[in-house]
């Protein structure tokens, strides 16, 4: 056990024997109806699912990517689950913060819920936040995200700590993390190809809703502009 992790344990401990133990404990150990509901069991339905959404990303966005064409993949929320359930920590993408494990997601109107269990055994529990999520209308390729709500179960849990493990793994994938807040909630500026005056690849929408991801982009061209039909950006 960690450093961390190992003070986490303790801080818990002490919460709990100073709360009057028994409520606070099962606030903590509660999970979200989200969560409990995303839970795909093993099987052939979740290895398809998980495989549709490998084949979605891969042959659609990547390739679209590589191929320098428009691309417009859609990826429900019972693929996104399934794959995160069945392939995901097998691959070059598993980059979860140390002490999280099994995400899972819920998407809905320009909003998105997502779960990860941390810790183990009778001392995990389910971390979770509301997003809002949204294009930045005059920046190229930023993503915006409000956190609205951060929890451990059902207890509500400073956000610091987590977001900076979660920066730390977005930067990894090289993206550039901003932090500032609106309505006080904290907000991330999430940037890909970060230093790029003019990229090669531009994001056009993204959008959440009834439990499904929509995304479009394309290649620019040289004078930045995108090649594909203009879409509306995505605002608060």
């Amino acid at each position: 056990m960690s450093r961390k992790r190992l003070f986490l344990t303790i801080a818990l401990i002490l919460v709990l024997a100073a709360g009057g133990g028994t409520g606070l404990y099962f606030l903590v150990r509660h999970e979200p109806s989200f969560y409990r509901r995303a839970e795909i069991p093993p099987g052939e339905l979740r290895k398809k699912w998980s495989n549709e959404f490998r084949s979605e990303f891969a042959g659609e966005l990547v390739a679209g990517i590589i191929d320098e064409r428009p691309w417009a993949p859609q990826f429900s929320q019972t693929q996104v689950n399934a794959y995160f359930a069945e392939d995901f920590l097998t691959s070059n993408a598993a980059h979860l913060p140390e002490g999280f494990s099994d995400p899972r997601v819920a998407f809905d109107n320009k909003r998105s819920r997502i779960g990860f269990r941390f810790g183990e055994g009778a001392w995990s529990t389910i971390v979770s936040a509301n997003l809002k999520v949204w294009l930045a209308a005059n920046e190229c390729n930023v993503i915006v995200i409000e956190v609205e709500g951060l929890y451990a179960g059902r207890l509500p849990i400073s956000s610091q700590t987590i977001l900076e493990k979660f920066s730390e793994a977005a930067r990894r994938q090289e993206m550039e993390v901003t932090w500032y807040r609106l309505n006080g909630h904290p907000v991330a500026l999430l940037r890909f190809q970060p230093g790029k005056k003019d990229p090669a690849v531009q994001l056009r929408r993204l959008n959440l809703q009834n439990g499904t991801l929509h995304v479009a982009g394309g290649p620019t061209d040289s004078r930045g502009r995108t090649t594909m039909p203009v879409t509306a950006v995505e605002e608060q």
